[in-house]
């Protein structure tokens, strides 16, 4: 299966004429997810010829205008194709609350089920404590997501999507060995499933597999303070795409804004274990190229494998 990321926009607060909001496009195996979708964001799906007008599940971490005003356009262009299954959104209920008020009062025509999922401060906050504590709010038979809560100036979230686990690799020699038919039962025992021979044997997926394969795992996280317990959510991903708005020189605007320096997400990678790659992104509008690369710098010196993300950016997720 394949897992790719595209990264729409990196820009916070506003959008410029060279960066887009932030905002990113997960494809899982056909399926397309969008974390985000600020002012324009239709523009940035179109202009790197995706499928936007299929997507299947939108995930909003926040209410603030530049992760959400891009919705009511989003949602009527997608009603020029025919949709067979309901759109999903996660999102806090302030996003609900604009979405349908937006439709009723310009009268947007929507020919499709819309399906939410309310984001909850209190089942997904322990004792007051952000994280690590994570709530699933969404799954189906290949994978889930879950969130948890960031420090901002309103209710935020984080997301982590996470492959279910995979059947461990399958060897054809033991398969001969047990003398398995060629065919569907291969397949079967692939997938994990045990299997009944013409002679009354059942044949386990372990004799002819190997070890379960752990799925891969993303975690999107923006517009919040750091705080330590964050590197246990980000541990042993395939790919951490984490905010760094701001230069160490603005740390003071960080903290007032509550917001994370790049340096900052860095401390939070280097203690998390087993993270493969991550990429920073919500650079404060207030900075050019040149500037965003200092960021990069400031990251890499503590935490190596991570690199500034730029607009329409294509991320492979490989298996491990």
């Amino acid at each position: 299966m394949t897992l790719e990321a595209y990264v729409l926009g990196t820009s916070g607060s506003l959008p410029l004429p060279y960066r887009s909001l932030t905002s990113v496009l997960l494809r899982h195996d056909g399926k397309a997810i969008l974390f985000d979708c600020g002012e324009g964001m239709q523009t940035a799906l179109k202009s790197l010829q995706l499928r936007w007008k299929q997507l299947d599940l939108v995930v909003i971490s926040h209410s603030h205008a530049d992760h959400v005003t891009g919705l009511p356009g989003l949602l009527m262009l997608s009603s020029q194709v025919k949709r067979e299954t309901p759109l999903r959104i996660i999102c806090p209920p302030e996003v609900k609350q604009f979405i349908e008020a937006t439709i009723r009062t310009l009268g947007i025509y929507i020919n499709y089920e819309i399906v939410y999922t309310l984001l909850n401060t209190t089942a997904t906050k322990q004792d007051n404590t952000p994280a690590p504590h994570t709530t699933l709010v969404h799954q189906d038979k290949h994978f889930s997501i879950e969130c948890f809560c960031g420090v901002h100036t309103r209710d935020v979230w984080g997301f982590v999507f996470k492959e279910h686990p995979r059947p461990g690799k399958f060897f054809l020699e033991k398969a001969i060995a047990q003398k398995v038919p060629r065919g569907v039962l291969w397949s079967q025992l692939q997938r994990g499933q045990s299997v009944v021979l013409e002679d009354g044997r059942t044949i386990d997926p372990r004799q002819v597999c190997g070890p379960v394969r752990a799925g891969r795992k993303v975690v999107y996280l923006t517009d919040t303070r750091p705080i330590p317990e964050f590197s246990q959510v980000f541990s042993n991903s395939d790919l951490v795409l984490c905010e760094g708005m701001f230069l160490r020189e603005h740390q003071q605007a960080a903290e007032e804004k509550k917001h994370m320096a790049g340096y900052e997400a860095a401390e939070l990678l280097a203690h998390a274990d087993g993270v493969r790659q991550a990429g920073l992104l919500h650079f404060s509008p207030r900075y050019t190229k040149r500037n965003i690369l200092q960021i990069e710098e400031e990251a890499k010196a503590i935490f190596p494998r991570v690199f500034s993300c730029t607009d329409k950016l294509y991320i492979d997720i490989p298996f491990t």
